[in-house]
């Protein structure tokens, strides 16, 4: 029992030594963006955001950010000359300020570029053709970061991009200081 608990305090030490260190990670879920399929019309059906990001605090209130976030499949169907599905990938670099306005919260504000992978098919009267396209822009996030303790917070906020038709989306993350 006491080997155990030893072996429990000593996996915890790296956690703990690295807390005040300059590198962050991140694992965040978001709503679905959709609407930059606005302009097709019909039905559309998109799968969530997910992925991660990692992040480096330049000074205690600005700290470079790079995200990847599956966007999942997007697709409509039942209609004749005009379904598609597509699966897509965005990668964004940003700047982004910590605004502390409480022990243990911090108000975020940021601003960067993202580039948007996104593959698929669409299905026409004349067949299947395949799509391979790509975007990049600008995009902007704002939010609210609680810290749990010195190595653990979590972050909701507020995520845009400026696609061909703008869309954002609604993130939640967990995020770990080493």
């Amino acid at each position: 029992m006491r080997i155990a608990l030893c072996c429990s305090l000593l996996a915890l030490l790296p956690l703990k030594a690295f807390a005040d260190s300059p590198f962050y990670l991140g694992l965040e879920v978001g709503s679905a963006m959709e609407d930059r399929f606005d302009e097709l019309g019909g039905d559309i059906d998109s799968d969530n955001l997910w992925g991660g990001y990692g992040g480096y605090r330049l000074t205690d209130s600005l700290a470079v950010e790079l995200h990847v976030n599956e966007l999942g499949e997007s697709s409509r169907s039942a209609i004749l000359d005009a379904g598609f599905e597509l699966d897509g990938t965005v990668y964004s670099l940003a700047l982004v300020g910590a605004f502390p306005v409480h022990d243990r919260v911090d108000i975020l504000a940021g601003v960067g570029a993202f580039r948007l992978d996104e593959d698929g098919q669409t299905f026409t009267l004349l067949g299947v053709r395949n799509v391979d396209s790509s975007d990049s822009g600008l995009m902007a996030e704002g939010g609210v970061r609680w810290h749990l303790d010195q190595t653990w917070a979590l972050r909701a906020s507020w995520r845009w991009y400026d696609f061909e038709r703008a869309d954002g989306s609604l993130i939640g993350a967990v995020e770990a200081s080493f």
